[in-house]
């Protein structure tokens, strides 16, 4: 399966030798298998073809670091960062670098910065108490070390340095609690290894990275409109994964281009099954549902979608459209259509609202709107029109 795996990528470089992307990926199979030196020859091709490519540099510097090429990894780090500022967690692996060279104000500076980038991680302010810890300021390592477990309660070392530090600080019962906890924490990781360790499947592993390129190596067929061969590696890639979403959403679109919305329905099926609150494909697979004229199937989905994302726009839009279309609901149509506006002001939606108000008779509500999505959308011709036209009944 591994050979298979290298030997897609292979024959992909080999289709396209001027492709970034294949060269990337390329290096990214080679990687998979453990071989860092052909891995760093494609990765340093792709960037070759395209000098931009922060994730190329961020993996040319994981390498170094693995290889205790430190200084190699901390000028790929910063090649990373100068492409793609806020790239997730490369700050704290630049940060890493710099500590074991010694260079720790610089450390410390990567470390803030990394926490400017959302999601928050435990583990940068656990880095961050070391740091501070090493430099003997244990006033800001024992608050460094409490913000690590505020996120991240089951990691173990930041309550090892939360005792060290308040023993520091001639805070001896607090040392001793942490003392405690840390022990409690560690236990709980040796048998949580010894579990894994116990259930780990090397086979369901490879199987899940083989399926992985799969996807990425279809998406670049694809790019260069063979489609003929990316459909087989994308069904290859869901037979071997049956969570792998993303060569899924590939197929399912590919599907309805080519008339086969049955199997694409099948594969949205897929997708929330695997992941529940999956909103885009309750919302594709409901927009699916009415291209087939199965209204009341798309209903149930749509109402789907505001459950798994109410904070987003689509299933407050698509059920309040589905009802105008329907003539139906046109009270739900009206509260829908609000809650759109309210999660995502826009002009379109602006619009709605003022459709489902006219089918309510609210006319100031209608007009109201309707003044908005102009102001939103001055040069919307339709909007004015709409609104000069019935501006002017009674």
């Amino acid at each position: 399966m591994r050979e298979e795996q290298l030997e897609a990528a292979r024959r992909l470089a080999a289709a396209f030798p001027g492709d970034s992307n294949a060269s990337f990926l390329l290096g990214m199979a080679y990687l998979e298998q453990g071989d860092a030196v052909e891995a760093s020859t494609y990765l340093s091709k792709s960037l070759e073809l395209q000098p931009n490519r922060a994730d190329a540099y961020d993996h040319l510097g994981q390498i170094a670091t693995l290889k205790g090429e430190n200084e190699r990894a901390i000028d790929m780090f910063r090649k990373a960062l100068e492409m793609n500022p806020q790239m997730p967690a490369v700050h704290f692996r630049l940060a890493k670098a710099l500590v074991f060279m010694g260079r720790l104000p610089e450390a410390i500076a990567e470390l803030q910065r990394d926490m400017e980038i959302p999601p928050q991680n435990g583990e940068s302010h656990a880095l961050l108490g070391e740091v501070y810890a090493q430099l003997q300021d244990y006033a800001g390592a024992k608050a460094s070390y409490e913000k690590a477990i505020q996120i991240q309660p089951k990691l173990s070392k930041p309550y090892y340095g939360l005792s060290v530090a308040c023993a520091k600080l001639g805070l001896q019962e607090e040392s001793k609690q942490y003392q405690e906890k840390f022990k409690e924490i560690e236990a709980q990781d040796r048998q949580a290894g010894r579990h894994w360790r116990q259930v780990f499947d090397p086979l369901a592993v490879t199987r899940q990275s083989v399926s992985h390129t799969h996807t990425d190596i279809g998406r670049v067929y694809q790019s260069h409109g063979r489609v003929d061969v990316a459909e087989p590696l994308w069904q290859k890639a869901a037979i071997l994964d049956p969570n792998n979403v993303e060569c899924r959403f590939h197929l399912a679109v590919l599907y309805e281009q080519t008339q086969r919305p049955l199997d694409a329905l099948k594969l949205y099926e897929q997708i929330t099954r695997a992941e529940a609150k999956n909103g885009a494909a309750y919302f594709l697979m409901g927009s699916l549902y009415l291209r087939l004229n199965r209204p009341d199937e798309a209903e149930k989905t749509f109402r789907k979608v505001v459950e798994v994302s109410p904070d987003r726009p689509e299933g407050y839009r698509a059920l309040a459209q589905l009802y105008l279309q329907t003539n139906r609901n046109w009270a739900e149509a009206g509260k829908l259509a609000a809650q759109a506006v309210e999660v995502e002001p826009s002009a379109a939606h602006y619009f709605l609202l003022a459709t489902a108000c006219e089918k309510n008779k609210d006319r100031a509500g209608m007009l109201s709107a309707l003044k908005r999505a102009i102001e939103l959308d001055p040069d919307n011709a339709e909007y004015r029109r709409t609104y000069e036209k019935l501006a002017g009944t009674r």
